[in-house]
């Protein structure tokens, strides 16, 4: 058999998505692991997995005389480049985190056609890129909360930093508590029982979730502010406000991170220690919101 033909059986059965979904679950993984490990994600995964996904699509537009194979792979690529430049620069995610966004975005524009009747998600007529990003941040808040309690609990913090918590909510936002459950208390006589039902399930949601932002942002205060020593430093790292020798300014914040030439400059300044920002591990609940994308659908509409 030619060799062309046989890549085209192997095209229009629908193999080369298949082989990219593997290829990237795989990095996906690689990664995940590695971020855990080191909280560094190596250019070289985000950037084979642009390079793959783009090029097996390229290779399969053409075969197939199908331009818009690789345009939807171009445009996955350039809508999560915006998405991760805003996350980037908010300091939402880090560099590694932000370039692994734009290879997922390169791969899955649209749903696997191999897997639809395989797997049967619940993706209904909703744009499956936005499908990942809902569930990348659904089971990324989970995790971001499952991740800050696991600290707590290995310093023995966990009653303290609740309790404290709680303790500052009531007292900076009490008021706004009690004007909430007046209006509920006025509802439930005057209004339909479901709407009241709403209110007071709106009200618990907003003072559970309240708790858990104070939680999360005291773990971040205490626990992932860390002194180390300008060695150890890396590309990207976050420092704690401006860095000074003698109270004149030798490194300026950035959003961005500190770069390499920063890193060379503090070293050759024999500069011992820096405070910086450590981030929450987040490639991992990234690769568990694109397997659940990929197995499950979009986890709202499973939900409702």
């Amino acid at each position: 058999m030619d060799a062309k033909i046989f890549i085209k059986l192997i095209i229009e059965k629908s193999m080369i998505s298949l082989v990219l979904t593997i290829f990237a679950l795989i990095l996906l993984v690689i990664a995940a692991y590695i971020d855990i490990k080191t909280r560094e994600v190596p250019n070289l995964i985000s950037y084979s997995l642009i390079a793959v996904a783009l090029l097996l699509k390229l290779s399969e537009s053409l075969i197939l005389n199908n331009l818009k194979i690789i345009g939807y792979g171009l445009l996955g690529f350039g809508i999560f480049f915006i998405l991760s430049l805003i996350l980037y620069y908010t300091k939402q995610w880090g560099g590694g985190d932000a370039k692994l966004l734009m290879g997922i975005g390169a791969a899955f524009y649209t749903y696997p056609n191999d897997l639809k009747n395989i797997l049967n998600p619940d993706i209904q007529n909703i744009p499956f890129l936005l499908t990942i990003i809902v569930n990348i941040f659904i089971i990324g808040s989970i995790y971001s909360i499952i991740w800050c309690f696991i600290i707590l609990i290995k310093k023995k913090k966990t009653v303290n930093i609740i309790s404290n918590s709680i303790r500052l909510i009531f007292r900076s936002h009490l008021k706004y508590f009690w004007i909430f459950s007046l209006f509920f208390a006025i509802s439930f006589f005057f209004i339909d029982k479901s709407i009241s039902l709403f209110l007071f399930i709106a009200i618990v949601f907003s003072l559970f979730a309240a708790i858990l932002i104070f939680i999360i942002k005291d773990v971040e205060i205490k626990y992932l502010i860390k002194e180390i020593p300008v060695q150890k430093l890396t590309e990207g790292d976050w420092t704690i406000g401006d860095i000074k020798i003698n109270n004149r300014v030798i490194y300026k914040s950035k959003n961005t991170g500190i770069s390499k030439s920063d890193i060379e400059r503090l070293k050759n300044l024999k500069l011992k220690k820096v405070l910086i920002k450590e981030g929450i591990p987040f490639v991992p609940a990234i690769t568990l919101g694109v397997i659940a994308s990929l197995f499950v659908g979009n986890l709202i509409l499973i939900i409702t």
